[in-house]
């Protein structure tokens, strides 16, 4: 009898752990090309922002801080072709909300006023495609990298003297800096410079797959020990 009890009871862990392994994995997938999102979904990434906007009807000097809140990630198909399925936003603000340091809402300022998003985001994991199709879209740019950011810039456009500029993080693919420096027309000049509070706290996005060894690593080590537990009771 007690060896039936022990035989129902490793069933059940074993079960336990084919829904552990399932379901870790399925967070951590990628597609086929090795794209994968560094950032998750209510994830927190902290600004500090400066605006300047004149034009013959608002003067707007800014310095303060605001923070991101990641709304929603969209999948990542297996044969990407454009950078259109990949950047964030895609459309202003269509994929995070922007706060002020208080709490209270910002979209207003970017949508309404300045009319620009004012943060990137690419998926990670795959830096040389993420390259090929950042040139693809905007031949005009310039990109420089090295192990930890890459910078994409364009100047110019659509008057000599312009430059829109962000820094791309390549631990999870946010960007680090942002810098959008234009004059529209003869009247209206706007400059926006956001700089991200870099924090030692780990992030939030999807575990790489050593995290994965070793929490489920660290699940069986504890089962095991359980299950010990139980059967010399027993």
């Amino acid at each position: 009898m007690n060896n039936y009890k022990n035989m129902k009871i490793l069933l059940g862990f074993s079960m336990l752990f084919v829904l552990i392994f399932s379901q870790a994995f399925n967070v951590a997938a990628v597609n086929n090309q090795g794209l994968e999102w560094g950032v998750a979904v209510d994830e927190r990434l902290d600004y500090d922002v400066k605006v300047s906007y004149h034009n013959t009807t608002l003067d707007l000097e800014i310095d303060d801080e605001m923070y991101v809140i990641i709304d929603d990630l969209p999948s990542i198909a297996d044969d990407i072709a454009g950078l259109g399925q990949l950047v964030l936003p895609s459309m202003i603000l269509e994929h995070y909300t922007t706060f002020w340091a208080n709490g209270s809402l910002m979209d207003e300022l970017w949508e309404n006023t300045l009319k620009i998003a004012p943060c990137r985001f690419v998926p990670i994991g795959n830096w040389i495609l993420m390259t090929q199709l950042l040139e693809d879209a905007t031949p005009t740019a310039t990109l420089t990298q090295d192990s930890s950011i890459l910078n994409f810039t364009v100047e110019d456009v659509p008057n000599p003297g312009n430059i829109q500029s962000t820094v791309f993080l390549k631990s999870d693919g946010a960007s680090s800096s942002y810098l959008y420096n234009v004059t529209w027309g003869s009247e209206t000049q706007v400059f926006v410079e956001l700089t991200r509070q870099i924090t030692t706290t780990t992030s939030t996005g999807p575990p790489n797959d050593y995290t994965l060894l070793l929490v489920i690593g660290g699940a069986s080590v504890v089962a095991v020990v359980l299950i010990l537990v139980i059967v010399r009771r027993r």
